[in-house]
């Protein structure tokens, strides 16, 4: 007990020392500005992660990866379907829809692998007022997208390396005509796992990022960085995972605390803690089962209950992230 607890408090510290030291050139050349764009980016996807307050850049085993840790994404056995729907407060859609498969190499024992994911976001019946009366003019919608393109491959000796390509679009529709903007940005991500049931994950989202709109503006997306631990006991029945998080704009990084155990290979429970100015719980379940009787495929459903802290740290900008929402996912192995 004393040298799994020896181990945790070494991977706990050198998660908050590579977040800080790895962290500090790119999050130093962010513009104020940035953060304000494709927030949505930020929220986090699939219910299994959310449920385990989303410390999952070290664990990202399944197509989640393309999101969380792209360099997960070696880990893969099978091909995989997943897709995700929220529900959310204030006329919001966030949903998210993958597709993963594993390479294979035959002059080579190093793993490949590639995916495939779409984000969709929006905000309908938003309100547009005119100055200085404040006088409701009319009623718009917001709607962006994100298409990630994900590769990851084995460099052996436990290492691991990935990364995405992203297209973001957002597009409104107010009374003065429509506004339209697209643009790039890079993930890159490393994840290494020292020991069987040990591993290590840092991945930086969003290097180079922007969004070039129709009228000439630009606005620039904030970089993050984090940096995870995880760490599997009782034969792989309990999964522990640590993430620390920091976004350019934000002074204050975020810590991301989660546990999964599984009952048996069919169920599974979650329960997280993400805090930043105030901390706020997590809870998930999953049941898995066979697509078809006797059948090597495999369809799973995750559900998840986070707060709405996950889209913005709580106590930016008035927001106080205690608003809880339902995140539902489905995964298709095969």
């Amino acid at each position: 007990m004393k040298g799994m607890i020896k181990v945790l408090l070494t991977i706990i510290i050198g998660t908050f020392l590579i977040t800080n030291v790895i962290g500090v050139a790119p999050l130093a050349a962010a513009t104020k500005d940035a953060g304000q764009s494709a927030r949505y980016l930020r929220m986090g996807v699939g219910a299994r992660a959310l449920g385990m307050g989303g410390a999952y850049v070290a664990v990202a085993d399944d197509s989640l990866a393309c999101y969380w840790n792209p360099a997960g994404l070696v880990q893969l056995k099978n091909k995989e379907i997943q897709a995700m729907y929220s529900l959310l407060s204030m006329d919001r859609k966030y949903n998210f829809l993958n597709y993963a498969q594993p390479i294979k190499n035959k002059d080579s024992n190093s793993g490949r692998c590639f995916g495939v994911s779409v984000i969709n976001f929006g905000v309908g019946d938003i309100r547009e007022t005119e100055s200085p009366e404040n006088k409701d003019i009319s009623r718009f919608d917001d709607r962006e997208n994100a298409l990630i393109i994900s590769y990851a491959g084995d460099m052996e000796n436990g290492l691991l390396l990935g990364g995405n390509l992203k297209y973001i679009t957002q597009e409104m529709n107010p009374s003065k005509g429509k506004q339209g903007a697209d643009g790039i940005s890079v993930d890159m991500g490393m994840l290494w796992k020292p020991k069987k049931d040990m591993s290590v994950g840092v991945i930086l989202q969003d290097v180079g990022g922007s969004l070039k709109w129709d009228t000439g503006h630009k606005d620039s997306l904030p970089v993050v960085i984090k940096a995870g631990t995880a760490y599997r006991l009782m034969d792989n029945k309990l999964l522990l995972a640590l993430d620390v998080e920091k976004v350019a704009h934000n002074n204050k990084p975020r810590l991301h605390l989660g546990g999964e155990y599984s009952l048996n290979k069919n169920i599974s429970f979650r329960l997280g803690v993400v805090s930043a100015y105030n901390t706020f719980p997590t809870a998930g379940l999953s049941l898995k089962a066979p697509l078809l009787l006797f059948s090597t495929q495999t369809f799973c459903v995750d559900y998840a209950f986070a707060p709405d802290t996950f889209s913005d740290f709580d106590g930016e900008n008035g927001f106080n992230g205690s608003k809880h929402n339902h995140r539902v996912s489905v995964a298709i192995g095969f």
